[in-house]
């Protein structure tokens, strides 16, 4: 094996395969994929998008009056600051919290924190509103103000007129119809998030406080920030109801403003009601809906075109098959070669953006497809991990098949007869069974520290293993230096890098030196 340098690199931009359709003008709206994903939910989703900096709008189920759940915190805390600014209270007013307001069997972060009661400024108590989504400081809030109806009115004051501020989380409590008393349509709550965006009802400093505490919200993170890169500003209210016997849950909801790397933002609202899909399902539906916009706009100020598709396998039970595309808009770049890349167990296939947007800089297509579902069985972490695994990477390997035939309806000027694979971890293993099973139409194929299938030992294709020097592969697995000879296979070990270094979350040292020597290898 050969030890790679650090200190040598020089960074040279040169990535694997692609292709650009002159279809790209009929690709880029979000709408077409979201449909697929309404139709695939088994509950009803209502969706309320708005550009704030552009012109941009989309609605789905808009006329549906769906249960907010907890997405309500966010009018009433607007109605707490609306008072603040009128100077009835102030935010470092303290207020004493009674043991007898913090009520059992109800979700309750302050009732956690301080099961005797506390005394707490008014900025305290809406950030565990807000932020930290207690029931229990809600329905004080709630009173404090008024009641709902003083709420209500002060929504109705400032222009909102689709949403149904009716009832208390204690009364909601009580049975389950009382939280479809509380409602909204969606594109009513995204323009509340607009009127809050734009200071237009707020004071300053009430608005800052609240945007502040909005984007320290704890709960949802799989939701509309699920599939966001790390760190992207996300102020929103999540709402999530329990499930009645019959197996519906009322609502998984997120609302919220998303910050774009350019500072630029949009208002995005998603309900999910009435569902029978699990709550990992419908925070994933939030998430891929949220990217599939985040996409959007991102693909208008770059030069790479960047698309999610949500493709469903009818021949195999009708399984959900991710896939992110990668593409140049320019069509004088594009080459026509197609990568595949295959992510690790548990990994999300955009969290390899840094080779895939590098490679569609260069010109190439590329299609990074997510293998394993929240909804499969997990893998085995004992016994004999080849036989025990080998079913999941079976299933990666028709997630290839199904995923290339999928490509040669909607981007025929592909080349499907040299095709480049990428992957990580079980991703790599998903590669070199396909190698094994299909090398004739493999160009070039590239794991990143696999671990557990054997690298085939062939002269075509092409094959490059780039190692991280935390683990070792299983024996076998690497060809020994005769056999690298002989089939021409190259063994490349970075050092001090761990496995999942391999990946959007390594060092920009070590994405360099991935991306250079996958370059050096794709070149010759």
């Amino acid at each position: 094996m050969h030890s790679f340098n650090f200190s040598k690199i020089i960074f040279v931009i040169i990535f694997l395969s692609a292709a650009f359709q002159n279809t790209f003008s009929q690709n880029i709206s979000p709408k077409t994929e979201i449909e697929k994903i309404i139709k695939d939910s088994k509950g009803i989703v209502g969706i309320s998008v708005l550009g704030l900096d552009e012109k941009f709008s989309l609605k789905f189920n808009d006329n549906y009056k769906f249960a907010m759940q907890s997405v309500y915190k966010f009018p009433l805390a607007m109605a707490v600051l609306d008072q603040v600014d009128k100077g009835k209270f102030t935010l470092e007013q303290k207020f004493k919290v009674e043991k007898g307001d913090l009520k059992p069997n109800t979700w309750s972060p302050m009732r956690e924190d301080f099961p005797n009661g506390t005394e707490a400024s008014l900025a305290d108590l809406l950030r565990y509103t807000v932020a930290k989504s207690d029931n229990n400081i809600c329905d004080y809030l709630i009173k404090l103000v008024g009641g709902t109806k003083n709420v209500q009115n002060y929504l109705t004051k400032i222009g909102i007129k689709n949403i149904a501020f009716a009832a208390t989380e204690e009364e909601m409590s009580r049975a389950w119809e009382v939280q479809y008393t509380n409602w909204s349509k969606p594109s009513e709550m995204t323009k509340l998030l607009k009127i809050f965006f734009l200071g237009k009802v707020l004071s300053k400093s009430s608005n800052d406080f609240l945007w502040k505490t909005m984007v320290e919200t704890s709960t949802g993170p799989k939701r509309l920030k699920g599939l966001l890169p790390e760190g992207t500003i996300v102020a929103h209210k999540t709402g999530t109801s329990g499930t009645n016997e019959q197996g519906i849950t009322a609502a998984v909801n997120d609302v919220g403003i998303v910050q774009l790397p350019n500072g630029k933002h949009f208002a995005i609202t998603v309900f999910v009601s009435n569902s029978t899909d699990n709550l990992e399902t419908n925070e994933e539906i939030i998430a891929r809906i949220t990217k599939i916009i985040w996409n959007y706009f991102l693909e208008k100020d770059k030069s790479i075109f960047t698309q999610s598709l949500y493709l469903v396998d009818e021949s195999r039970k009708n399984r959900s098959v991710p896939v992110e595309i990668y593409q140049n808009k320019n069509p004088k770049i594009s080459n026509n070669q197609l990568v595949l890349l295959n992510p690790g167990y548990k990994g999300a296939n955009t969290e390899y953006s840094f080779i895939a947007e590098n490679l569609a800089n260069q010109g190439y297509f590329v299609a990074s497809i997510q293998h394993d579902l929240a909804t499969d069985e997990p893998i085995a972490t004992t016994g004999n991990l080849y036989e025990l695994r080998m079913p999941a990477w079976e299933r990666g390997v028709q997630n290839v098949q199904f995923v290339i035939s999928e490509l040669k309806k909607r981007f025929p000027k592909l080349d499907y007869r040299h095709l480049n694979l990428i992957g990580h971890s079980m991703g790599g293993d998903i590669s070199m069974l396909f190698v094994k099973k299909f090398p004739e139409i493999v160009k070039k194929a590239i794991t990143l520290d696999h671990r557990r299938m054997k690298i085939p030992r062939l002269n075509m294709p092409g094959i490059l293993s780039i190692r991280a020097d935390e683990f070792e592969a299983d024996a076998g697995v690497l060809p020994n230096e005769a056999e690298q000879k002989q089939f021409g296979i190259k063994i490349v070990t970075l050092k001090n890098t761990k496995h999942g270094d391999l990946s959007d979350f390594g060092s920009a040292e070590t994405k360099q030196a991935v991306n250079q020597i996958i370059s050096d290898f794709l070149k010759n």
